[in-house]
């Protein structure tokens, strides 16, 4: 369903992880499970890391985003310019107006339908 950034207190530290919330089908209710830990915020304060917490929701927010991005229902796969049908050669003929044309060449074979 989606990431959060998930802040635990323990022995004097506070540590963090990504969590993703799901449906529990057995549970019938939601459910939490870890994705990545990424350590305390003092550990990562000494690795460089000015601001771990807005630095790793930064990174939740992509993966929330990305989700988001991939649940989107496209209509189909095809391209649109397929299914156009007889429309573009039926205006490119009237561009060229070869109307008349065609209709000589009908006088002469024996078709039951209109060629234009």
């Amino acid at each position: 369903m989606a990431y959060f950034l998930k802040q635990t207190p323990q022995k004097n530290r506070t540590y963090l992880a990504i969590y993703e919330s799901f449906y529990n089908h057995e549970k019938k209710g939601t459910a939490h499970r870890s994705i990545k830990a990424l350590g305390s915020i003092e550990s990562n304060k000494a690795d460089g890391i000015v601001d771990p917490i807005s630095y790793y929701q930064a990174e939740v927010d992509a993966l929330n985003k990305k989700r988001s991005d991939e649940g989107v229902r496209k209509i189909s796969d095809k391209s649109p310019l397929l299914h156009l049908g007889y429309f573009p050669l039926k205006s490119i003929m009237d561009k060229l107006k070869v109307k008349k044309y065609i209709d000589c060449f009908r006088l002469t074979t024996d078709f039951d339908f209109d060629i234009y």
